[in-house]
């Protein structure tokens, strides 16, 4: 169920993405000439911030979707597949986030505020207890090579967006401010239990060394036997 849920977010996303590469507004440095377009260019500008309100309707759509499968105890196989279409998510989101913020007037604030409420004091949270319980779960070899690269990458994608909105309410100096919303505990308190996680690679690396050696010595006894004919 988990799985073909995310196979469809992910087609969404991938919808979403273009929406946003096709929202980048035009803009100039000089504040005053920016006025002056938007003034001789209504329209334009109007239908972009349209656009923008709608993307980030969408990405919140998208958050609400998210949040009843984060409160759920799922399987490793489901819980790997979801934190993996949540890190796409978390790129995107600081994308549109950088993108529309930083437009001055014609920035759709409240749309912004909406979507960085949602995600941050809802998803991350959520997001990180997740990443806690998949090391529990995550026994076998295979699930603790693939946890070795996504829950950083996923991390990473969290701290890139947080880090995205203390970017932009220095250069907007406190014009958009959105920090209020990030809940710094929740990050602080984590820790990645990299002593597990390493003796789960050197298990499945000795898992896989066990499996090989009967292999190896049918290859000795055939090459033996062969020499001996």
């Amino acid at each position: 169920m988990v799985v073909l849920v995310t196979g469809v977010l992910s087609s969404l996303l991938k919808s979403l993405t273009h929406l946003c590469n096709n929202c980048k507004m035009y803009q100039v440095k000089n504040t005053s000439e920016q006025d002056r377009l938007v003034q001789l260019l209504p329209s334009y500008y109007e239908q972009w911030r349209k656009r923008s309100v709608r993307l980030c309707s969408a990405l919140v759509r998208v958050t609400s979707i998210l949040l009843p499968f984060m409160d759920c105890q799922l399987q490793v196989e489901a819980l790997e597949s979801l934190l993996s279409f949540v890190k796409s998510f978390y790129r995107l989101v600081d994308q549109v986030v950088k993108q529309l913020a930083l437009t001055g007037s014609s920035c759709p604030l409240q749309s912004i505020s909406q979507l960085v409420d949602r995600v941050s004091s809802n998803l991350t949270p959520s997001v990180y207890v997740q990443i806690h319980g998949i090391q529990k779960e995550g026994k076998k070899g295979s699930h603790a090579r693939k946890q070795a690269k996504l829950v950083p990458e996923l991390i990473y994608s969290i701290e890139q967006y947080e880090t995205s909105l203390i970017q932009i309410n220095k250069k907007t100096k406190g014009n958009v401010n959105l920090t209020m919303y990030i809940r710094r505990s929740t990050a602080r308190d984590f820790r990645i239990d990299t002593t597990v996680l390493s003796k789960k690679m050197e298990v499945a690396e000795d898992d896989n060394d066990l499996g090989s050696e009967p292999k190896r010595r049918k290859k000795r006894q055939s090459s033996e036997s062969c020499v001996c004919s």
